[in-house]
């Protein structure tokens, strides 16, 4: 498919046949793809772009500086007791201790303690109707952390007018595990997650419902509240899935059809069908290693296509990454489809056929009826569901 492309381009390029450098080439490889990727319309599974934006906050771990600010009080005499830390160190957040003279019911309880010849007792917040005789900020030894943007891209594939399937590395469930800078400091951990938009090739969804296991993430989305969905998984391919009962399974579909990989790392408007060869001997549990032109990026398929018809068999185990920004007005730096490369794949299994039809049966019976003869066992030959024990 690519042969075309490429010689026209390093004619293009090289037109007296002097040596291109490897820079070059790889440059001329990628246009040439790119290019290719074109003459795939209408003969593979279309996929649908998610779109996920969100905000989220990071952990940054306690350091020997901080175990050092934690030791330090600052003791300040009522009424000006919340001023000088925070303007010292308005980076950190603090814990409020108050201190207040100790009522008779309180002494009596135990929640008093004596202190030259006076009790008191401390609390966490002010008391209504009492002046505090001190109050502290102790350190706590987290910097404050602002709701920070992002916005990630996952590929999926249409099951019916209303589900959608994606790897389970979506962001939409999946954190990035990588380390988050701001502002000059590292975090190790992201956390307080918030959903703000869900769109699929950039229109809005509504109501949506999603849920994942380790493999895979179900997204479903009402086509009462999302109309043009009918329009956008109409037209495309609906998805049909072969997994393995046992890994080793793979094998048996050697020199039965050919491999491919579904890439994205153009985003939406180039997709590109890559033939793809699994490494012998290179299955480690559920993970298997391919040749093919271009790796697989986070959420990528890895696809079995026999007389016509495309299985997606393996997702990429690359994992997506995404930037967060302290942008106000919303605008983020990273385009969300790219995420890193990997030439592994994670082998999709029953558990996961299993997790499909009791999550859709749950929500959606009738449109798991329609679905139900697009998932397959080792073998494309036969449906898995269409045996009555196994649909129960």
């Amino acid at each position: 498919m690519y042969k075309t492309f490429v010689a026209a381009a390093l004619l293009l390029l090289n037109p007296w046949g002097y040596a291109l450098t490897q820079e070059q080439l790889e440059t001329e490889l990628e246009r040439a793809a790119a290019q290719a990727a074109v003459s795939n319309k209408n003969v593979m599974n279309d996929n649908i772009l998610l779109t996920v934006s969100f905000t989220e906050k990071g952990i940054r771990p306690i350091s020997e500086k901080d175990e050092y600010l934690m030791s330090e009080i600052f003791e300040l005499h009522a009424p000006s007791w919340s001023c000088f830390a925070k303007e010292q160190h308005p980076n950190y957040e603090y814990k409020e201790i108050f201190t207040y003279e100790a009522t008779p019911q309180e002494r009596m309880n135990g929640l008093a303690y004596e202190k030259n010849g006076f009790f008191y007792t401390t609390t966490n917040e002010l008391l209504e109707g009492r002046t505090p005789v001190s109050g502290r900020l102790w350190f706590t030894g987290k910097e404050k952390t602002h709701a920070m943007k992002a916005l990630a891209g996952c590929k999926t594939y249409a099951l019916s007018e209303q589900w959608l399937l994606t790897s389970a590395t979506c962001p939409l469930v999946a954190y990035d595990n990588s380390p988050l800078y701001s502002n000059g400091s590292v975090f190790r951990q992201r956390t307080d997650r918030k959903i703000l938009q869900i769109r699929a090739n950039d229109m809005p969804l509504y109501n949506v419902f999603y849920k994942a296991n380790d493999h895979v993430l179900l997204i479903f989305v009402p086509l009462e509240d999302n109309p043009f969905m009918k329009y956008l998984t109409g037209k495309a391919k609906k998805l049909h899935i072969l997994a393995f009962s046992r890994p080793e399974n793979l094998s048996a579909l050697n020199g039965k059809g050919h491999f491919f990989v579904h890439t994205s790392r153009w985003g939406w408007l180039l997709k590109d069908k890559t033939s793809a060869v699994p490494y012998k001997k290179s299955l480690e549990g559920d993970v298997f290693s391919a040749y093919s032109r271009f790796n697989g990026t986070a959420t990528d398929p890895f696809f079995f296509a026999e007389n016509g018809r495309e299985y997606l068999m393996a997702y990429s185990t690359a994992e997506e990454k995404y930037n967060l920004d302290l942008i106000p007005n919303g605008i983020i730096s990273n385009a969300p489809w790219y995420g890193e490369n990997s030439n592994t794949y994670y082998l999709l299994n029953a558990d996961d056929l299993e997790f499909i039809r009791k999550t859709v049966k749950s929500v959606d019976p009738l449109g798991w009826q329609r679905m139900k003869k697009q998932f397959f066992l080792d073998t494309p030959k036969k449906p898995y569901f269409s045996r009555t024990s196994v649909d129960k």
